[in-house]
């Protein structure tokens, strides 16, 4: 469990910049296709059909749409339905409602707009996600996110160039997010039993088409996760593209700290592979995270599990500290399992480090 902790740490993080991601990547194409054309109407309302104007990297579902009502004096009103909107791995729906005002100077030219965003009955891969306030600017070639909200814990700010390099300057901000219900979008066992606050901040820059800089912190004190407390995690993070790396963390607790390094894939977000390349250190050895399930029982004991296919699984299970008795006089010695599935019946095999001998278990469920 603490490496359920650290790794949950990392993933509010990942989430969050890869939100920032996808909306700063899409805002280009909008203002392209829809503000700077000469010959946009704004004298009228109509129905748009969304499948015929999206890139053709990205699949949309039929009942996709976008519902543009010009006003008097500039006024805009939109509605954009997102029905199962793919972008790579992932699969987004909402609707996204804009009010605002074109701005024109004393001629009377266009120079830009002013609204705010609002969203609706959103999901990512079918998983309820928080609902997202903005109030933004577009002048001249330059988008200015005023705020971008998340739900009440996540505020993103900054500004966008819209023409080429499309140079970034962005800066998101973690203010007391609950675990609670960060925990309902991960993997992490136990998630009725999780609590504990989380903070952080991170600067993003660079150039949409050339290289992302990415750094930031996140901190959480005092929380839970299942039957394992601690008191301090802290992650220190750097990235380049979709590649983040960690370049310190620490969780202390009063039995004894933990270190993480490695990095993040963000390409691999929706693929549940995102930890592949993260490793836990601890003072007995490194363990490399692939899919593993690691528990901790009691003060000292470190269980890991792993699912080989649907009837097929391996653990292995050790001690966090240093035994008081010699290797041999170990109470509790390391141990390596096992376990096939068949039918209501399960078929178990143990092998201890200290003996000459393995272990076979026989089960039946009822």
């Amino acid at each position: 469990m603490y490496y359920a902790i650290a790794r949950n740490k990392v993933r509010v993080s990942m989430w969050f910049i890869f939100l920032a991601a996808v909306l700063v990547t899409g805002v280009p194409w909008l203002y392209e296709n829809v503000f700077v054309h000469d010959d946009f109407d704004i004298g009228w309302s109509s129905m748009a059909d969304f499948n015929s104007v999206v890139p053709d990297d990205i699949g949309t579902d039929e009942d996709s749409s976008l519902n543009l009502n010009f006003l008097n004096d500039g006024y805009v009103f939109s509605r954009f339905r997102i029905e199962d909107l793919e972008i790579k791995d992932a699969k987004v729906s909402a609707d996204l409602i804009t009010k605002g005002r074109i701005l024109r100077d004393k001629q009377g030219w266009v120079i830009g707009f002013s609204g705010k965003l609002f969203s609706e009955n959103a999901t990512l891969n079918s998983k309820r996600i928080p609902p997202l306030r903005a109030s933004f600017e577009i002048i001249g070639d330059e988008l200015r996110i005023e705020t971008l909200r998340l739900g009440r814990s996540y505020r993103l700010g900054g500004k966008i160039d819209l023409v080429e390099p499309f140079d970034v300057d962005l800066r998101l901000e973690i203010e007391r997010a609950d675990m609670r219900h960060i925990s309902r979008t991960s993997k992490v066992k136990g998630r009725d039993t999780v609590f504990g606050i989380v903070s952080g901040s991170f600067n993003i820059k660079g150039a949409l088409s050339g290289n992302i800089f990415s750094e930031g912190t996140i901190e959480s004190r005092n929380g839970k996760i299942s039957s394992v407390g601690y008191k301090l995690i802290t992650l220190r993070l750097e990235g380049f593209g979709p590649i983040i790396n960690i370049v310190d963390s620490n969780v202390s607790q009063d039995s004894g700290t933990l270190i993480m390094d490695g990095y993040v894939d963000l390409r691999n977000v929706a693929k549940g592979g995102l930890f592949d390349g993260v490793r836990i250190k601890s003072d007995l050895e490194t363990i490399a995270w692939n899919g593993w399930d690691i528990t901790k029982h009691g003060s000292d004991e470190l269980s890991m599990q792993k699912d080989i296919n649907e009837k097929m699984r391996v653990g292995f299970k050790t001690m966090t500290t240093d035994p008081v008795t010699t290797y041999e006089d170990r109470e509790h010695p390391e141990e390596m399992s096992l376990e096939y599935k068949m039918g209501m019946e399960n078929l178990k095999m143990k092998l201890r480090d200290n003996e000459e001998f393995f272990v076979i278990e026989h089960s039946v469920k009822f």
